[in-house]
């Protein structure tokens, strides 16, 4: 039916996987050279700044998630799901699928109410589908089984999204 893969910029953690990556091999080499008065350390750092370099670059740009409203078809009736698939290379997997009538609440959240939904999400089960390095706006999903998604915010699929889960509740 719809689908959307939000591909965000990125460039905060672009640039910061590039520092880790610089700085970790500057040290390695000025410690290796004996330029450094304790080189265990200045190597100790530099393992440190490559491990965040790989789960920046893990995390947030080697990944992809597709967000997708489809129908699927069980037993002859017509039941709309909301899927998210995450793309890593050329795998693509399911990583999460609800049914739109299992969803209770679908809301954006930024910097003004972050903190109140933080609260609520604590006794949840909790899941974050973003890419998104240092942004502060997401889409939440809940539904009656007590699950709360954090989704990277994209206006046109949020849009679409409410839409269907309104449209889907009132049959």
């Amino acid at each position: 039916m719809f689908s959307k893969t939000p591909k965000p910029k990125n460039g905060g953690a672009k640039i910061i996987c590039l520092c880790c990556l610089i700085v970790g091999t500057l040290l390695f080499i000025f410690a290796g050279a004996q330029k450094i008065a304790l080189p265990v350390f200045a190597q100790i750092i530099s393992i440190v700044l490559f491990t965040a370099s790989i789960y920046i670059a893990s995390c947030y740009l080697l990944r992809e998630y597709t967000f997708s409203v489809e129908s699927s078809n069980i037993a002859g009736e017509t039941i709309p799901d909301f899927v998210i698939y995450e793309k890593r290379g050329k795998r693509s997997i399911t990583v999460c699928r609800l049914g739109l009538d299992e969803i209770t609440y679908v809301e954006k959240v930024d910097k003004t109410n972050i903190k109140s939904i933080q609260a609520q999400r604590k006794t949840m089960r909790r899941y974050r589908y973003n890419v998104q390095f240092a942004e502060g706006r997401f889409t939440e999903i809940r539904t009656n089984d007590n699950i709360s998604v954090f989704i990277t915010f994209d206006e046109e699929f949020h849009g679409y999204l409410c839409g269907q889960v309104e449209k889907y509740s009132k049959k």
